[in-house]
Order: C-alpha cells, then sequence, then structure tokens
C-alpha cells in the first residue's frame, strides 16, 4: 500500500508536473525546467541529512512510524496545492510552484525515507522478505500505470471550458487523499515493528 501511494505522487511528479507548469499553469518552460531541477536538487542534498536524523529518531511511536504518522497529511496536502496552482504569467506563479515544489520533495523524503526504512523491520525471514518485496514492486508498477494511463483521460473528461485546471485540482485531490489514507493505514499497520533497536 505504500509503495502504491509513494507511486501515485512520484509518477505524476515525473509523467506530468512539467507539462502542467508549461500548459497549465503558463509557466515558461525554462522557469519551469529551473523549478523542476532545484527541486531535485534540494531533494537530493536533504535525502542523506533526513535518513541520518531517521535513524536516530525514538519515539513512543517508534522509529520511522511517526514520519508516516505525522508527515503523511502535509505530504498530501504539499501534493494539492501543487496541482491546485495558480495559472498564468507573473512572479507569483513562479515562486508559487517553486515553493510548493520544494515543499512537496521536503515531505515526500520526510514519509518516504522511513517506508523505506521500515520494510527491513517488517521480518528477518529473508525468503519473506523477498516473497513481500515483490507485492512492493506489483502495487509500484499498479500505481505507475494507473497514472500513465488515466490522468490525462480523467483531467479531459472533468475540465470545463470555463476552467481547464479543474481536472487537474480534483486528480490531485483524489490522489492526495487515497495515498493520505495508505500512508496512515501503513503507519497502522506497521504498530510494534520498528520499536527494536
Amino acid at each position: 500500500a505504500g509503495d502504491f501511494c509513494f507511486n501515485l505522487y512520484g509518477q505524476m511528479a515525473q509523467f506530468f508536473l512539467l507539462f502542467f507548469y508549461t500548459d497549465v499553469l503558463k509557466l515558461d518552460p525554462v522557469i519551469a525546467g529551473f523549478i523542476y531541477m532545484g527541486a531535485l536538487i534540494w531533494d537530493a542534498a536533504l535525502d542523506p541529512m533526513l535518513g541520518a536524523v531517521v535513524d536516530r529518531t525514538r519515539s513512543r511511536y517508534g522509529r520511522y512510524r511517526p514520519y508516516l504518522i505525522f508527515g503523511g497529511i502535509p505530504l498530501g496536502l504539499a501534493f494539492i496545492a501543487m496541482m491546485a496552482g495558480p495559472a498564468g504569467p507573473g512572479t507569483g506563479v513562479v515562486l508559487y510552484s517553486a515553493v510548493i515544489h520544494v515543499a512537496f520533495r521536503t515531505l515526500y523524503a520526510v514519509a518516504a525515507i522511513p517506508y523505506a526504512a521500515l520494510f527491513a523491520h517488517i521480518t528477518r525471514d529473508a525468503r519473506l522478505r523477498a516473497d513481500l518485496a515483490g507485492f512492493r514492486m506489483f502495487f509500484a508498477t499498479l500505481a505507475a500505470v494507473l497514472v500513465a494511463a488515466m490522468t490525462m483521460p480523467l483531467v479531459e473528461g472533468l475540465k470545463t471550458p470555463e476552467d481547464p485546471h479543474r481536472g487537474w485540482v480534483i486528480i490531485g485531490v483524489a490522489f492526495g487523499l487515497v495515498s493520505t489514507a495508505l500512508l496512515l493505514l501503513v503507519s497502522w499497520a506497521a504498530r510494534g515493528l520498528d520499536d527494536e533497536e
């Protein structure tokens, strides 16, 4: 379920975010590229630092679960905000897009890094872990196929002549709600799995 969640977010960003910036929000392609690249550079710099912080975390909720519990809702909100950004040329749209994209990448890392680390604590049985890894890949692929095959038909079906942005907002809300619910489900199901040293 967690892999489905993270791939809904990740594949949307990978497949459609630059298109969304240029064709929906009407950002200059060079500016859109710089926003995307800057957020990825920030993410690459953040990940090792966040990994060190996560690994040292000790709480009554466990080592990794607090990041899923308290990071899932802000991540969903950041994703929705990214898809609901204002359209049109102007400095405000550029700043909004840049700030929200960096916030999304930050919150994605806050939830995804502990989620990946939590997997090592599910079982010590190597064969069972391999089977579970297969399930993870299945759900990751399912999310990627869903995003690739359904996003544009849904966006086109949900938009109106008066509001061509409407479909993107609805997709953002739907994916954000589903993903947030899945992260909370994962954090509930993983109770007690990350309490050990």
